[in-house]
């Protein structure tokens, strides 16, 4: 069914951006390759669902790897209201998303303590302890830079 052609196609795309992600991490790939890789990705997922937030946070991490900070907040600030009744993996990577703009260690980890409680409330949700990960990491550089 078109359905499952659309979803099978949203999980090409998220595989995709997760292998891109861990290439930048290997530095296998320079940032400008990267960038242009999953902004790719990302204008595919957009378009398979256009309701959908997720694509739209996807497109706001892009936005902070090329310093557009203000233009973040304002998105962010935009798809607020969009996380009512999100899986708590959503919530968490817009709760991350956050912690890039405001820089502010505190921040970070009243953030980071919220990504806490989600992961909590369900052990089961991979993507959220990855989250933390991330997040403790960058509590960790704010505090310290």
């Amino acid at each position: 069914s078109a359905e499952t052609e659309k979803k099978s196609r949203q999980k090409k795309y998220t595989i995709r951006l997760t292998e891109l992600y861990l290439k930048l991490r290997a530095k296998q790939i320079d940032l400008a390759d990267w960038q242009e890789q999953v902004r790719e990705c990302v204008e595919e997922l957009a378009v398979l669902d256009r309701k959908s937030i997720v694509p739209k946070l996807f497109s706001a991490q892009l936005l902070l790897t090329e310093n557009k900070t203000e233009e973040v907040g304002w998105m962010l600030k935009q798809l607020r209201p969009m996380l009512e009744g999100e899986s708590p993996a959503v919530v968490s990577y817009y709760l991350y998303l956050t912690t890039l703009i405001h820089r502010d260690p505190q921040y970070t980890r009243q953030m980071a303590e919220q990504v806490e409680q989600i992961y909590r409330y369900d052990r089961t949700r991979w993507r959220v302890a990855w989250l933390l990960l991330y997040l403790s990491e960058e509590y960790n550089r704010s505090a310290s830079g």
